[in-house]
């Protein structure tokens, strides 16, 4: 069976294959085609993303980073969060073991605790629980995660 194959069908099939990939991903966004810029006059050119050139022109104002640093903290604490909820899930921790650990990783963002990010954290909290352990986190045993006492 693999005799009638000839080299020229598999190449046909490979490349094929790869630009029907390589399309997908590019009219999916998930891949962006480079753009030529010059780095100087003179100079050789380089490959950026138009997103980059985006991101090193813009000139962000203090507020706006402190908010992108506030949300990357977030981000972060979630992560944390949830790998908590899943090691515990392995070593067979009780209730109040895990709201503890919880608790204690919380603490270490203290920039974070607004009112939006509480609410997200909150619903993370519970559902991760629920998911991961069957346990069930009432709203206001999540809420009481955040008290630094």
């Amino acid at each position: 069976m693999l005799e009638q194959i000839t080299w020229k069908d598999f190449a046909v099939f490979a490349i094929g294959g790869s630009a029907a990939y390589y399309g997908i991903l590019i009219l999916t966004g998930k891949l962006k085609l480079g753009k030529k810029i010059m780095s100087q006059p003179g100079l050789a050119m380089r490959e950026q993303t138009a997103d980059n050139i985006e991101d090193s022109n813009s000139d962000m104002t203090e507020e706006e980073r402190a908010s992108e640093k506030e949300f990357e903290s977030l981000e972060l604490l979630a992560d944390e969060l949830q790998v908590i909820i899943t090691q515990s899930a392995s070593e067979n921790v009780d209730k109040e073991q895990l709201l503890q650990s919880l608790r204690r990783e919380i603490s270490r963002y203290k920039a974070i605790d607004k009112p939006a990010f509480r609410g997200a954290i909150t619903n993370l909290i519970i559902k991760t629980a629920q998911q991961e352990l069957g346990l069930e986190v009432s709203k206001q045993e999540a809420m009481e995660l955040w008290s630094m006492g």
